[in-house]
Order: structure tokens, then C-alpha cells, then sequence
């Protein structure tokens, strides 16, 4: 496998392009791979990103951590919000991995609320199957092959 230098995905060793995001590959032939590893110190705690620049209104954010669309910031208000791999849903996440109408972000007066609406492959928070489970800052949201990371602006501020 080869990793593209843009997105992460793992592509076939022969491929020329990224299947996920369409980067030029540096392709080897077989038999010239090699491999290197650099150890990179980690610190223990997770820097919390930026959260500027957000529509007014907005109470948390949700920031695509892996996938097609890594960077993406999604900025949560008091309305609803629909997820899917329909082109109409709120959050349009365009990869088989993900069904039409996958899940639903709803506003709760005990903050946001993510619920799985039937799809094929499920929803997960912090790794576990969840069938709708409120979120807390820094809980991972991922849907098919999407990874999210939701932040709560209140507790981003009292830091």
C-alpha cells in the first residue's frame, strides 16, 4: 500500500492517484519499497484548535479529523442538522461508507444530541456503537470513514 501525502488514505502499491482525494502519487516499483520511521515526542495532552471565526450563534463545532474533507469545520447552532451521502443533508459526506440519510445532530437543552437513523454501517462516539448519545467537548463522532471531532465553544472558553 501506498499512503497519499495529502489525506492519509491507503492506496494500492500500483495506483498513480489518490482514490480518496485524487493526489499525484509517488509510486515505487515492487520490490523498491523501504520503509522509514521517525519517533515523534507526543505530548500528553491534545491542543485544543482554534474557534474563531465561527458564525454568530454558534455553540459548538464539529472538525472533520480524518477523511476527504480533514480541516472541515462545521459550526453547530440551535437548528437541526442532518448528515448524510445525500447531496440535500446538511453535512453532505460523499463516500460509500456513508448511507443517505446516516444520522442527526438535534440542539437539546442538554447540548447536542447524535442519533444513528438506521444507516448500514452505524454511527460511533468515542469508538462505541451509539444509537443516540449526547455529546461532551473533545468526544470523537465518526461516520463511515469520516472521523469528527466535536467541541464545545462554553468549555473551549473557560480554559
Amino acid at each position: 500500500m501506498i499512503e497519499c501525502s495529502s489525506c492519509g488514505y491507503s492506496n494500492p502499491i500500483d495506483a498513480n492517484f489518490c482514490s480518496s482525494c485524487g493526489t499525484e502519487l509517488n509510486s515505487v516499483e515492487p520490490g523498491e519499497v523501504t520503509a522509514t520511521y521517525e519517533i515523534i515526542q507526543v505530548e500528553s495532552e491534545v491542543p485544543v484548535p482554534e474557534l474563531t471565526d465561527l458564525p454568530e450563534g454558534s455553540k459548538a463545532v464539529l472538525i472533520v479529523n480524518h477523511g476527504p474533507k480533514k480541516g472541515t469545520r462545521i459550526a453547530l447552532a440551535e437548528e437541526d442538522l442532518s448528515i448524510g451521502r445525500d447531496p440535500e443533508s446538511d453535512v453532505f459526506l460523499d463516500d460509500i461508507t456513508v448511507s443517505r440519510e446516516h444520522a442527526k445532530v438535534e440542539f437539546k437543552d442538554s447540548g447536542y444530541l447524535v442519533s444513528d437513523l438506521g444507516s448500514m454501517n452505524g454511527t460511533y462516539v468515542n469508538k462505541n456503537l451509539a444509537e443516540s448519545v449526547t455529546l461532551t467537548n473533545e468526544d470523537e463522532l465518526q461516520i463511515g470513514r469520516f472521523k469528527l471531532t466535536y467541541y464545545d465553544i462554553a468549555e473551549g472558553q473557560e480554559s
